[in-house]
């Protein structure tokens, strides 16, 4: 995300729809759909797994 618009989620792949730490996600880059899985997330975690100052994907 050098360069212009950070990617946009909008699929997560599992029954709830709320993305966290491991899952499968459909995310939107210039105009593609990607897959992609969340290693990373603000929001709080369970006992001694990290808390990140940004949301984190890695693209498949």
């Amino acid at each position: 995300m050098l360069e212009g618009r950070p990617p946009k989620c909008f699929h997560v792949y599992n029954k709830t729809g709320i993305g966290t730490i491991g899952d499968k996600v459909l995310v939107a880059i210039k105009g593609q759909k990607k897959k992609a899985v969340i290693v990373g997330v603000k929001q709080k975690q369970a006992p001694l797994v990290p808390k990140f100052d940004s949301n984190n994907i890695v693209l498949i």
